[in-house]
């Protein structure tokens, strides 16, 4: 590995001093990319474009700018299916080849991050030797607030609500693209799962806008809201199973002012489904206009998203001993999901 350089330095020096380079980038790497739920084909038909500009145009269609890294992973057709960029064909022949990884980019802010107690990554573009195609370097970073760590590049996950509202006056103050508090569960109940596909139905409904002006940050108006039905399965409990008594709805914002704070309400059958409505919040305006501002996309429209993380729990009889030991079990079981409403931003100029 080639010592720090004196751009590396340099860029450090802009850090410690709150500021970075016009040339920063975002990056961010995706393993097993996806094409409409099946892993993505290292090939467009017939084998004849492969790699960089399937990547590229993957990447484009994630809303960055270019391809800065891949990895082949080989003869997966047969145990993974893969799909076509460009026509949609799957193979399910083994020797189908698909991406291990892509890592995708654009020009523009990137990691503007204060120091949050662990190293992360940040990355800027610097000419070749020919001064023709770009290069991506790597440029340690170290970060100030406990409690936080990136969650995606620039956006902080922090697990304590003290540290959550720290990250949101760096939001506020444009030295972060966004900020998530990570306390969903901790100490609500016992046993939460991921709901796996298969046992849930969602229904969501949503006409969420925003609309910002450029060199006019935290100014704008957000409109409209999301509505959902979600229809969880009854989960399996205990080996012979076990009498469902009763459902409850818990809800969980992850973003927002009243991130990290949730509700358990709704009590109803265990077969009935939960439903709902919620909005975009101030920190919402914040994301949108930053994005607007790393995109460039003043003049345009582009989409981001609202998240709220809704949970079924679901009470059971009490277990025998005999299958949950001498204390018995916890007789809660609490499938959950991450709903993600889309915002379309107009990005005004």
């Amino acid at each position: 590995m080639q010592g720090p350089n004196t751009l590396s330095l340099l860029l450090l020096a802009g850090l410690a001093l709150g500021f970075l380079p016009e040339s920063q980038a975002e990056v961010r790497t995706y393993p097993n990319p996806m094409h409409q739920g099946y892993r993505l084909d290292y090939c467009q038909a017939f084998g004849q474009v492969c790699g960089e500009r399937v990547a590229t145009q993957w990447c484009r269609e994630q809303g960055y700018q270019y391809a800065s890294d891949w990895a082949i992973d080989r003869d997966i057709g047969d145990s993974q299916p893969t799909m076509r960029l460009d026509n949609d064909d799957v193979c399910q022949d083994n020797q189908c080849d698909g991406f291990a990884d892509i890592t995708c980019g654009r020009e523009g802010r990137s990691f503007r991050l204060p120091n949050l107690g662990a190293a992360t990554r940040a990355t800027v573009i610097t000419p070749d030797r020919t001064g023709v195609a770009p290069t991506v370097m790597p440029v340690e970073v170290q970060l100030l607030v406990p409690g936080c760590h990136q969650w995606e590049p620039g956006i902080l996950l922090c697990e304590t609500v003290h540290e959550y509202q720290h990250c949101r006056t760096l939001l506020r103050d444009g030295k972060v693209l966004g900020c998530r508090a990570g306390l969903a569960f901790e100490g609500a109940f016992a046993e939460p799962r991921a709901a796996p596909p298969g046992t849930y139905e969602v229904s969501l409904r949503s006409r969420v806008t925003a609309t910002v002006y450029e060199d006019r940050r935290g100014e704008g108006r957000l409109k409209g809201e999301a509505r959902y039905e979600v229809e969880f399965n009854i989960p399996e409990y205990g080996t012979s199973g076990g009498i469902c008594l009763q459902r409850d709805r818990y809800l969980y914002k992850p973003t927002g002012p009243e991130g990290g704070l949730s509700t358990i309400d709704g009590t109803a059958a265990c077969s009935e489904s939960i439903e709902g409505r919620f909005s975009a919040h101030e920190d919402d305006l914040y994301r949108a206009y930053d994005l607007c501002d790393a995109r460039d996309a003043w003049g345009s429209k582009i989409d981001t998203a609202t998240d709220l993380m809704v949970a079924g729990l679901f009470h059971f009889a009490s277990p025998t001993a005999s299958e949950f030991g001498s204390q018995g079990g916890s007789n809660i079981i609490a499938p959950f999901l991450t709903l993600r409403a889309p915002i379309r931003v107009d990005c005004r100029d």
